[in-house]
């Protein structure tokens, strides 16, 4: 009788063991960041050929950039948040920290100094590219459309951000295709029409010679 209790206890515990295994696997698979990518395909951080310069790991060091950025946050330093993060090149830590702030890009986007911004949309062009959290760049691409003037500004990441969409908007097979079409249609017309203007001649309004006071009538 105690030999078969005894049986039956191991044959829980290790059942229980697996039980938790099973658990760990799952919730491991559930954050991979390959699910929040439009494709896993040449994943840059899976070893693809064209590697994200942004790390994803989460050491002690990257409890402690986040919690700086949180305070800045609150206090409406976004310069100082984005800046803490993007120096950091944590992929992960700023997607967290652009999901923080996507009810309000454009309030955003108006805080950050020039080269932050700039910094921003290069790192966003490569998760477009990489396919990496394509969902949490979208708001932030509309917003870049309505700021004046348009970001970014460099011609460089806004090549590179139009060719990742128009490349999702062929390859994507999930139901978000269309919103990025139109979102791909939107940042590039926003981008012409402000090419355009820039390179638009500006009006030089000559001064009327001035009437000596000697001239005749």
């Amino acid at each position: 009788g105690g030999r078969g209790r005894g049986n039956n206890m191991d044959k829980n515990n290790a059942n229980g063991r697996d039980s938790k295994n099973n658990y760990m696997r799952s919730r491991d698979l559930i954050s991979s960041p390959a699910l929040h990518s439009s494709s896993s395909h040449n994943h840059p951080l899976h070893g693809g050929n064209n590697p994200n310069p942004f790390n994803s790991g989460r050491g002690a060091a990257g409890g402690g950039i986040w919690n700086s950025a949180v305070f800045h946050l609150r206090v409406r330093e976004y310069d100082n948040a984005f800046r803490r993060v993007l120096d950091a090149r944590d992929e992960l830590l700023l997607v967290r920290l652009l999901g923080r702030t996507q009810a309000f890009p454009e309030q955003v986007l108006s805080g950050l100094h020039p080269n932050t911004a700039e910094s921003l949309f290069k790192a966003l062009s490569d998760m477009i590219g990489g396919r990496t959290f394509v969902r949490n760049t979208l708001p932030w691409i509309c917003a870049a459309v309505k700021m004046s003037p348009v970001l970014p500004a460099n011609i460089e990441t806004v090549k590179a951000i139009s060719n990742g969409l128009a490349v999702l908007c062929k390859d994507s097979t999930t139901n978000i295709g269309h919103q990025i079409a139109g979102i791909a249609a939107m940042f590039s017309k926003a981008h012409v029409h402000n090419a355009t203007m820039e390179q638009q001649p500006q009006l030089v309004q000559n001064n009327p010679p001035a009437i000596s006071s000697n001239t005749r009538y």
